[in-house]
């Protein structure tokens, strides 16, 4: 057998794994003789590729399951699964492109916000599976000299992300960790999100635009004084704005979530 035979024969074993009959055809070549035993052991591998998929995507977005209920998930992980099939070796990397998926499949274009909180549970997946890295803590911080302070530049912890959505996507997410909790309004409206992980738990909160801007250039790699100034700046523009940010207390709170890294 050639290369390029083999190659047809691999293509058509998978194009048959993925054919939405009840009842595919198993490639021509692929077995001596096709018969019913053989149909029926390919039609074991291949529902259980299937069910495998499910199953990866459910532990990744259990949200979105519970929103749509298992039959719909069921339907809809094989059809993004057709769609977009893994192309990796870690079947955990399978739901990358849900939340693409999501804006594009006509049945659940009824709920945009879908697509919005897939994307907050992809950064939890992938929050979750961040290597690990000294954050900086109050101890250090305090131990920097003024012209220290001035010139390090810090980022975010392995894993971190911030998500804007027109959603109140980590209200929805957080009514969904535990039993009992009621979907609240889903109204559309400017959310951001912070994703991180604090030891071994990924955290979830929502924050403010000030916030944002100072973790965004903090993500950049800028100073704390740069990133505290972009804070102030957002912070000046908003119906809030009072009086100076807190500088002291989003440090603190920074400092208490682990979430700043000092760029060697």
């Amino acid at each position: 057998m050639t290369l390029e035979e083999l190659a047809a024969l691999q293509l058509s074993f998978t194009e048959a794994l993925d054919c939405p009959s009840s009842s595919p055809i198993l490639p021509q070549g692929w077995l001596k003789t096709t018969t019913a035993s053989n149909m029926r052991r390919f039609t074991r591998y291949r529902s259980g590729l299937w069910q495998h998929q499910e199953q990866s995507l459910a532990l990744t977005y259990p949200v979105i399951k519970a929103l749509v209920g298992d039959n719909f998930f069921r339907t809809l992980a094989c059809v993004y699964g057709r769609r977009y099939p893994s192309r990796h070796p870690d079947l955990g990397m399978f739901g990358e492109r849900l939340a693409t998926f999501l804006g594009e499949y006509l049945p659940v274009v009824s709920y945009p916000y879908f697509g919005s909180v897939a994307s907050l549970e992809w950064a939890i997946h992938r929050a979750s599976r961040a290597c690990e890295a000294t954050a900086l803590n109050a101890q250090t911080l305090s131990a920097l000299s003024s012209h220290e302070l001035d010139v390090q530049r810090f980022t975010l912890s392995p894993g971190s992300a911030l998500l804007t959505s027109e959603w109140p996507v980590v209200a929805i997410w957080d009514a969904h960790r535990h039993d009992g909790h009621r979907l609240p309004p889903v109204d559309r409206r400017a959310c951001t999100a912070l994703v991180y992980r604090k030891g071994w738990t990924v955290e979830v909160r929502e924050i403010e635009s000030w916030e944002s801007a100072a973790l965004t250039r903090l993500m950049e790699g800028a100073t704390l004084g740069e990133a505290l100034l972009s804070a102030q700046e957002r912070y000046s523009t908003s119906e809030a704005a009072t009086q100076l940010v807190d500088s002291a207390a989003l440090v603190a709170r920074w400092l208490s979530d682990a979430l700043l890294v000092a760029v060697p």
